[in-house]
């Protein structure tokens, strides 16, 4: 497993330049910063065996090294990793010979600069000299639930060079865990470091165990949210770029600090009134604070207008590179496939398929039924259960789910994160079907990104009356009671999809690439 990537923010002191003083701040340093206590790192002029550990250490834990004064340029020298220089000098022109001497230095050991400094130094540096920019994006779901719009989101940013840092509120490591050095294992660790996402756990006062106490809870989500407002003061980011209503309590801490945006993806509620109500109150503040405000559909324009016009309506976001790739396969991949793959080519066809996460939003009723008028179709889904406390209770997800899972005709597979794993599996699947209870507001006015897997397949798609897929009507035939669905489904049977109709399919897909969803609001931001 890769390590997690991480950021150091490196000044000057006068103070790491005084003998045996300096000895002692740098073991101080050094013993912090190999805990992952400390990521400001204070350096001095004078160089000694504990500033050269400090510097091979730092080449070792770090992907990134912000620095931010422009006398150190001899240990920038000795730094292994990518290297940004962010300075806050005025008047360059008014530098002493020494300090333009350093400075020059310190560009030639540097990848890159951030925005504030290509301005500040607009006449000192080349034209082309390369400019990152900064985005921190908040997490409110625990890693293990894979909120894919938010991950692609940060990957889509970290391959057009944004430093990108992921702030997840919900996974918090004890500082006494640290100072014992004891790692937490993170999910999808692999993901974060191939795609160098720095991702800033936060650091709480007391035990993890504590917090199954519900006062802990609550205090640990005010000790992370100001833990991350000071994380993002030093970070002094380009970019907050926020998908959840909560979001609210981050940005109203930060504005004025970095420019805020609200990516709005789904129409957030819940069952529960009292929490509903939370939702939507914070929601609507949140669009009324940040600085841009966007949305992936019509149906979402149309409703959120009420409160602020979107600053534009963005396509959705589809992984086409993760889902076309034929890179090799990892040993657990190539056993996953191989198993399950075997099992779905032994079903009886037809195949009907679903991908995701299995909540209450499916539409178990219509599910019932059709599985029993269907006997001879063979219905698979992809995907595990994922607890929602708030909206469970209403529906009873867990015994629903268990009486489907009693019908012969239906198949269920654990979930893969792995797209190319999940296109092997699609390729044995004839329809894919989105069966949303469109009762919940959540549903009818969604916009499912399994949507465009199942285009990109070449799938003919069956659903529920979700308001957004209306615009589809050649490739998405919505049935609206169980009787339709039997009927549609059966047409699609007998009637096969045409490669025609197929290459469409594929090609709306790819315009709803998640590269082509963050160039839009790029370019939308470019434009202030």
């Amino acid at each position: 497993m890769k390590k997690l990537s991480k950021a150091v923010y490196l000044y000057n002191s006068s103070l790491f330049s005084i003998p045996f003083l300096n000895k002692i701040l740098y073991k101080i340093e050094t013993f912090l910063y190999q805990r992952d206590l400390l990521n400001l790192i204070f350096i001095g002029q004078k160089q000694n065996k504990f500033f050269a550990r400090l510097s091979d250490l730092i080449s070792e834990k770090a992907a990134i090294v912000i620095c931010r004064s422009a006398r150190i340029e001899h240990f920038l020298k000795n730094i292994k990793a990518d290297i940004v220089l962010d300075l806050q000098i005025n008047k360059p022109e008014s530098l002493t010979y020494l300090d333009a001497y350093s400075l020059m230095w310190s560009l030639v050991f540097s990848n890159s600069v951030t925005t504030t400094t290509k301005k500040l130094l607009a006449n000192f540096l080349p034209g082309d000299f390369s400019v990152k920019k900064t985005v921190v994006i908040p997490y409110n779901d625990s890693l293990e639930v894979v909120c894919d719009y938010i991950f692609q989101t940060a990957k889509a940013l970290s391959q057009k060079g944004f430093i990108v840092h992921l702030m997840p509120f919900e996974d918090p490591v004890s500082i006494f865990g640290l100072l014992r050095q004891k790692r937490k294992k993170v999910t999808r660790q692999d993901f974060f470091s191939e795609n160098k996402i720095l991702l800033d756990l936060p650091i709480i006062p007391f035990p993890i165990r504590f917090l199954k106490n519900k006062f802990i809870r609550d205090l640990s989500r005010i000790s992370t949210l100001f833990y991350f407002y000071f994380l993002i003061k030093l970070i002094k980011p380009d970019y907050l770029w926020c998908f959840d209503p909560v979001d609210i309590q981050l940005v109203k801490k930060v504005k004025g600090l970095t420019t805020t945006i609200y990516d709005c993806v789904d129409y957030f509620t819940s069952l529960d009134t009292k929490k509903d109500k939370e939702i939507k109150a914070d929601e609507s503040e949140l669009i009324k604070t940040v600085d841009y405000f966007f949305v992936n559909s019509q149906v979402l324009r149309n409703i959120k207008k009420t409160i602020r016009e979107p600053d534009a309506v963005v396509v959705q976001g589809f992984d086409e590179k993760a889902f076309n790739a034929f890179s090799s396969f990892s040993k657990g991949e190539i056993k996953y496939t191989a198993k399950f793959r075997k099992l779905l080519i032994s079903l009886p066809k037809p195949r009907i398929g679903f991908i995701g996460n299995l909540t209450y939003r499916l539409d178990f009723k219509l599910l019932l039924s059709l599985v029993k008028k269907m006997p001879k179709v063979s219905f698979i889904f992809i995907g595990d259960l994922l607890p929602m406390t708030y909206d469970d209770k209403f529906v009873g997800t867990v015994k629903l789910l268990s009486e489907l899972k009693k019908a012969r005709n239906t198949h269920f597979l654990p979930k893969t994160d792995t797209r190319k794993v999940l296109r092997e599996l699609l390729k044995e699947i004839d329809i894919g079907m989105i069966p949303y209870n469109i009762e919940f507001d959540f549903n009818r006015y969604c916009y499912p990104m399994k949507l465009f897997e199942y285009f990109y397949m070449g799938m003919p798609v069956i659903s529920t009356e979700i308001l957004e897929l209306r615009k589809y009507p050649e490739f998405v035939k919505i049935g609206k009671s169980v009787s339709e669905w039997e009927k549609i489904i059966k047409d699609f049977i007998l009637n096969p999809r045409d490669k025609e109709l197929q290459r469409e399919e594929k090609n709306l897909a790819i315009k709803n690439s998640w590269n082509n969803k963050v160039t839009q609001i790029l370019i939308n931001l470019d434009k202030q």
